[in-house]
C-alpha cells in the first residue's frame, strides 16, 4: 500500500487554491477560546494597543492601504528590513553615522506603518535598544519617542514647515492619548469586580472559623447540601464577559450574491430534464421545505415535499400552506390534484433536493476544496486538527460539523447566514450556574445536525465559498446519507476514520450503515483530483482501501497506528494524564507531535489529520504547527487546567462503547484512579442506562452519579434505571438498609445520611441527583495524578428539564409534555470548582478521601463510635 502512496502525497488539483480564492481574508487563529465562557485579559490588552498605535502613526500625510488577504507579506518584511538598516546607521558613531532629516522621517513613517498593521506590537518600542522594556512601554512612552524624533529632525534642517507638521503630529497623537485614557478608565472600572474575584480566588490562606465550619458540615452531609449561600460557590457580579465590540462580522464579507432561475432552467441544471419540459414558467429565487427555518424573502420558492427532520410529518401534507412561506411552485412525489400551486413530480424527492440545491447555489462544494470526513467518532477532534492546519497556511476555511457551522471565526445558521445573537446573553455576566435554580438559555448558538439535509448542506456550503473560503471541512454521518443528502457534495479528499458497534443502532442496522460509507469512496473517481485517506487498523477501512485502490490506485493514502505497511503510522505514541505526544513516520519525514487530548484515540485523530494535511499538500512544518495550535476541541476529552495537581476532563461519550474507550484511554494514561461524573439524559431506554452503570462500575474506580438533562423523566427514576444495570452482590450488600441506599443522601430523614454516605462510600458510587454538586464533590475529592471525568454533556452548554407546568404532566402520554433549558455548561462548572479548591486545602485536617468529610480527629473518633469509620469507608472492587 505504501508503494501506491507516493502520488498521493504530491499537491494536487486538491491542494491547490481553488479559481475562486478568496478575496477577503479573516484572522485565521484556532476557535478555542471562544469556547470558553470567560474573555482572556489580553483581547482588552489588544484593544488598547489598537489606539495607541494610530496615536504612534501621528496621522501625517496618507498611509497607504494594503490589500486584504493580499500576498503583502514580503513587502512588510521589506519595511522591516529597512527600518533595522535605519536603526543601525542612527547608531552609528564617526562621520558616516547618523541620520539626516528625510531618514529621520522615513523612519518615522516607517514606524508608524509597522504599528499601524501590528508588525511592531511585540516589539513596543522604536528601537532595539528599548527590547529590555519593552513589556512596559507606555502610551506616554512611545509619544515622546516621537515627539523626540520629530524635534532632532527639526533641530537638523531648522526648517520651520517641519516644526510646524512636528506639532500638528503631536497634537493629533495627543488627542488620541486621552481618548485611550478614558476608556482605559472605563474599563478598569468595568474590570475592578472581576479583579477583586481573581485576587481572592488567589489566596492560599485560611478563612474565617465560622466559614470553615459551614463548609466543613456541609461535607459532612455529603457536599450535596445546597451551597447558593456559601461564599465557595458564589456566582460573579455583573461585567465578567462582556462581549468587545467591533465591526458586524458580517461586513467583513462580500454581501451574497442574490440568485434566480426559470423554474425550467433549475430543473435542466439539476439533471431533470423530463420534468423540465413540462415545468410552469415561474421564476425560482429560493427553496424551501417543510423544514425550512424562515420563508422566502423574494416570495418566488420551488416547495419541496420531503419527509421532516423529526420523521413525524409528511412535507406532501404542508403542499397548499407553502405559498404562505413564499412559494410559487410544488416539487412532490405524487400528483396533488387539490394543490393551489402548480405542481411537479419527480420519483424521489429527497434526491432530488440534493441536485436542485447543488445547482441552484452554483455548485458550492466545487468552488472550494471540500474535505469529507466519514465514520462513528473522530470526525469532529479531526476536523478541528485539520482546521489548524489549513489556518496555519492562512487558507480561510470552513466548518460544517457537530459543534458549528462557521467560516474563518465566524459561525452560520443553518441558512448560510452569518449567525448573530436574538437575544442577550445573561451568562457572559456569571462565572457559573446557580443548584436548583433556573438560569435562561437565550443568546446561544443553536445546536446544529452534524450532517444537514440535502438543501441546508448546500446552503451551508454557499455560505462558506460565497464569502471566500479556500477550504471547506464537512462531518458525515453514515447514519444520515442513506436519503441522498451527500450525493452531489464534490469531495476533494475522503477521510475514513473507524466504524464502531454503535453502527448496528442506526437506520437498517450495521450493513446499511456500511453501504452509506462505500457509496462515498465508490463516488471517488478522478485520479488528478481526488484522494482517499482511510484507517487501514479498521476492518472496513482494510476493505475500503482495497477497493479504492482498484479504480483509484495512486490516490489512496493510508495511515495506521500500529501497521508499517501503512503509508503514514505511528512510531511511538506517549500517553499522560495531561497530554499525548505521536512520533509519525510519513513518506516526506518523520513529525513528532504533542497534543494536549488523551489516549491512543487521540493519537488515531493526529494521525488522520496528518495523512489529510499530507494529501493537501500541506507542508510538513504547518501541519505539526497547526495541530499543535489547536489547545482545546470543544467537549472533546477537554482537559480543564487552572493548575490543580490532578487532571479534569469534560467528554461528550453517551453510550456505553463510548464511555468504555474512554475510560480505558485515561487508565493507559497513567491514571493512579478515575473518578467519573456521569448521567443519562430522559430521552434514553432504560437499557441503555443500565448499560452505561454496567461499564462505569467495572471500569472506574469512584462514580458519582447525577443527571443530565432530565427533560420530561424524574431524574430519581432514571437514576433508580441507572443503578439497575449494578452487579447484584452490589445491590445486595446493604440489603438490611432501613432505606434504600442507592438514592441521593438527602432523599432520606438526616439522621441516617451518615450510614448511607458510609455504604455509598464502601460500593464506591455516590448518588448526587444535583449535577453542580457532583461536579464539585468529585472535584474535591480528587487526589494529585488522578483524574476526574466528566462526561455526557461536552460542548453542550445546558440541561433540559420539564417547564414544571403540571396541566402539561401527563404520564400516559409524555410527548405532550413541554421542557425548557437552562444553561449549564460542565465545562465552566469544572472551572469554578477549582477556583475554590485553595478553600478546602486552606482547611486544617479536612478529610476528603471518602464521604462523610471530617474535619476534626474528634468528628473521626465519633464516626468511628457510630459504626462509620476511616478503615470501613474505603473503595472496593467488586
Amino acid at each position: 500500500m505504501r508503494a501506491t502512496a507516493g502520488l498521493a502525497v504530491q499537491p494536487t488539483a486538491a491542494a491547490r487554491p481553488s479559481a475562486t480564492r478568496q478575496q477577503h481574508r479573516a484572522p485565521a487563529a484556532p476557535r478555542a477560546a471562544e469556547q470558553q465562557r470567560q474573555q482572556r485579559p489580553w483581547q482588552q490588552q489588544q484593544r488598547r494597543r489598537r489606539p495607541l498605535a494610530a496615536a504612534a502613526a501621528g496621522g501625517g500625510g496618507e498611509q497607504r492601504v494594503f490589500a486584504a488577504g493580499g500576498d503583502v507579506g514580503d513587502e512588510f518584511e521589506d519595511m522591516m528590513d529597512r527600518r533595522e538598516e535605519l536603526l543601525r546607521q542612527r547608531d552609528e558613531e564617526g562621520d558616516e553615522g547618523g541620520l539626516n532629516a528625510d531618514e529621520d522621517e522615513e523612519l518615522a513613517d516607517l514606524t508608524a506603518r509597522l504599528l499601524q498593521f501590528g508588525y511592531l506590537e511585540d516589539t513596543g518600542a522604536l528601537s532595539d535598544e528599548d527590547d529590555e522594556d519593552e513589556a512596559s512601554t507606555s502610551d506616554d512612552d512611545v509619544a515622546a519617542l516621537f515627539l523626540e524624533e520629530e524635534e532632532e529632525a527639526s533641530e537638523e534642517e531648522g526648517s520651520e514647515e517641519e516644526e510646524e507638521e512636528t506639532g500638528r503630529r503631536v497634537r493629533q497623537a495627543g488627542a488620541v492619548l486621552d481618548q485611550v485614557e478614558e476608556e482605559e478608565e472605563e474599563e478598569e472600572e468595568e474590570e475592578e469586580e472581576p479583579s477583586r474575584r481573581a485576587s481572592k480566588r488567589g489566596q492560599q490562606g485560611a478563612l474565617p472559623d465560622d466559614s470553615l465550619d459551614v463548609m466543613v458540615s456541609a461535607a459532612q452531609a455529603g457536599g450535596t447540601a445546597d451551597l447558593r449561600n456559601m461564599g465557595m460557590f458564589e456566582t460573579s457580579s455583573p461585567g465578567v464577559g462582556e462581549d468587545e465590540e467591533g465591526e458586524a462580522a458580517a461586513d467583513r464579507y462580500p454581501p451574497p450574491p442574490q440568485r434566480s432561475y426559470r423554474l425550467a432552467q433549475l430543473l435542466r441544471l439539476a439533471g431533470l430534464e423530463e420534468q423540465a419540459a413540462a415545468a410552469p414558467d415561474v421564476e425560482i429565487s429560493a427553496l424551501l421545505t417543510c423544514n425550512s427555518i424562515s420563508p422566502a424573502e423574494e416570495g418566488a420558492a420551488l416547495y419541496v415535499c420531503v419527509p421532516s427532520t423529526d420523521g413525524y410529518n409528511d412535507g406532501h401534507d404542508w403542499a397548499d400552506e407553502s405559498a404562505e412561506m413564499g412559494a410559487v411552485a410544488v416539487l412532490a412525489e405524487r400528483p396533488l390534484p387539490d394543490a393551489l400551486l402548480p405542481v411537479v413530480v419527480v420519483p424521489d424527492t429527497q434526491r432530488a433536493l440534493s441536485a436542485l440545491a447543488d445547482a441552484f447555489y452554483e455548485r458550492p462544494s466545487r468552488r472550494m476544496r471540500t474535505v469529507g470526513l466519514v465514520g462513528s467518532y473522530g470526525k469532529t477532534t479531526t476536523a478541528w486538527l485539520a482546521r489548524g492546519m489549513f489556518e496555519e497556511t492562512n487558507d480561510l476555511c470552513g466548518m460544517t460539523g457537530t459543534i458549528e457551522y462557521a467560516v474563518a471565526e465566524d459561525r452560520l445558521t443553518e441558512e448560510g447566514d452569518i449567525w448573530a445573537p436574538d437575544a442577550e446573553d445573561v451568562t457572559l455576566q456569571r462565572d457559573c450556574s446557580t443548584p436548583f435554580h433556573y438560569t435562561p438559555y437565550e443568546g446561544k448558538y443553536p445546536e446544529v445536525p452534524s450532517t444537514p439535509d440535502g438543501l441546508h448542506m448546500h446552503k451551508v456550503l454557499a455560505g462558506q465559498a460565497d464569502r471566500g473560503a479556500a477550504t471547506s471541512l464537512i462531518e458525515l454521518d453514515p447514519a444520515t446519507l442513506a436519503d441522498g443528502r451527500a450525493d452531489h457534495v464534490d469531495l476533494d479528499v475522503l477521510v475514513y476514520t473507524n466504524t464502531t458497534p454503535d453502527a448496528q443502532a442506526a437506520a437498517g442496522g450495521a450493513e446499511a450503515y456500511a453501504a452509506g460509507i462505500r457509496s462515498l469512496f465508490a463516488g471517488l473517481t478522478d485520479p488528478e483530483r481526488q484522494r482517499a485517506v482511510i484507517n487501514i487498523d479498521d476492518p472496513l477501512g482494510a476493505e475500503l482501501a482495497s477497493r479504492t485502490a482498484g479504480h483509484l490506485p495512486e490516490a489512496v493514502l493510508t495511515y495506521s497506528l500500529s501497521s508499517k505497511d501503512a503509508a503514514v503510522y505511528a512510531e511511538k505514541v506517549k500517553n499522560t494524564i495531561w497530554e499525548t505526544e505521536v512520533l509519525v513516520n510519513t513518506p516526506l519525514g518523520r513529525l513528532q507531535i504533542i497534543t494536549p487530548m488523551l489516549g491512543r484515540h487521540a493519537a488515531y485523530n493526529v494521525l488522520a489529520a496528518v495523512s489529510l494535511g499530507i494529501a493537501c499538500g500541506v507542508p510538513l512544518k504547518a501541519i505539526v504547527a497547526g495541530i499543535e495550535a489547536v489547545d482545546i476541541v470543544p467537549g472533546r476529552c477537554e482537559i480543564i487546567d487552572e493548575g490543580q495537581p490532578f487532571a479534569v476532563v469534560v467528554d461528550s461519550a453517551s453510550t456505553p462503547e463510548q464511555l468504555g474507550r474512554l475510560l480505558d484511554d485515561v487508565k493507559e494514561a497513567g491514571a493512579k484512579r478515575v473518578l467519573l461524573v456521569f448521567g443519562c439524559p430522559g430521552s434514553t431506554s432504560k437499557e441503555h442506562r443500565a448499560a452505561m452503570m454496567r461499564v462505569a462500575h467495572f471500569k472506574a474506580d469512584a462514580v458519582y452519579v447525577t443527571n443530565d438533562s432530565p427533560g420530561v423523566d424524574w431524574p430519581n427514576d432514571i437514576i433508580t434505571d441507572m443503578t439497575a444495570g449494578l452487579p447484584d452482590e452490589v445491590v445486595n450488600e446493604q440489603s438490611g438498609s432501613v432505606y434504600p441506599w442507592l438514592q441521593d443522601p438527602h432523599r432520606v430523614p438526616p439522621w441516617y445520611q451518615k450510614y448511607m454516605l458510609q455504604y455509598q462510600s464502601l460500593a464506591g458510587i455516590y448518588i448526587i441527583e444535583d449535577r453542580f454538586q457532583a461536579i464539585r464533590v468529585a472535584i474535591g475529592m480528587a487526589q494529585q495524578r488522578e483524574v476526574v471525568l466528566v462526561v455526557g454533556k461536552g460542548h453542550k452548554d445546558y440541561q433540559e428539564i420539564w417547564d414544571g407546568d403540571s396541566e402539561s404532566f401527563d404520564a400516559a402520554d409524555s410527548s405532550r409534555m413541554e421542557t425548557c433549558k437552562s444553561w449549564f455548561d460542565d465545562r465552566v462548572e469544572c472551572r469554578n470548582a477549582l477556583s475554590k479548591l485553595p478553600y478546602l486545602t486552606g482547611v486544617k485536617d479536612l478529610k476528603r478521601d471518602y464521604l462523610p468529610w471530617t474535619r476534626y480527629p474528634e468528628e473521626r473518633d465519633i464516626l468511628e463510635r457510630e459504626g462509620v469509620t476511616e478503615t470501613n469507608a474505603t473503595i472496593n472492587d467488586y
